[in-house]
């Protein structure tokens, strides 16, 4: 097993082992600790929790710009060595289907990438919060019905 293969498993075991319950359990007539999965229910309740814990997100995609000015004689119209004027760095992204670019004050380029970044965690984050929630409503609404 490669090395990307085994890491991605134990972090596939590693989540696993997290999500799992610690409750009181009879096996062979001895009453223990046992791991179990948590119910969607459960699962809801936590993804919850780590959706509303992310803290501040936002949509789109950092990228750095270089550019040439309209100067004559600027370093960035040199013929022989020309150094463009930069970078310069930019927020792109689409929401409510209008697509928006930004500038990004140097200062601000670190906050807005922790942003960018919480942001697709929060979109795995919900992906896994609406299976959770179609599994709880097949386990707790359908199943009274015996059409699950």
């Amino acid at each position: 097993m490669s090395y990307l293969t085994s890491s991605l498993f134990c972090g596939l075991i590693t989540d696993s082992i997290r999500m799992l319950s610690v409750t009181n359990c009879r096996l062979r007539g001895v009453e223990r600790r046992c791991l179990v999965p948590p119910s969607p229910t459960q699962k809801v309740q936590r993804l919850k929790k780590k959706i509303l814990d992310l803290g501040p997100i936002h949509p789109g995609r950092i990228t750095q710009q270089f550019n040439v000015c309209g100067t004559p004689g600027c370093r960035c119209k040199d013929p022989k060595r020309p150094r463009k004027h930069g970078p310069y760095h930019n927020l792109s992204y689409t929401f409510q289907g209008r697509s928006r670019t930004l500038f990004i004050r140097p200062e601000c380029v670190a906050e807005m990438k922790r942003r960018t970044q919480r942001y697709g965690k929060w979109r795995e984050l919900v992906e896994q919060f609406i299976q959770a929630s179609i599994d709880s409503a097949r386990e707790e609404v359908l199943s009274r019905d015996g059409k699950a």
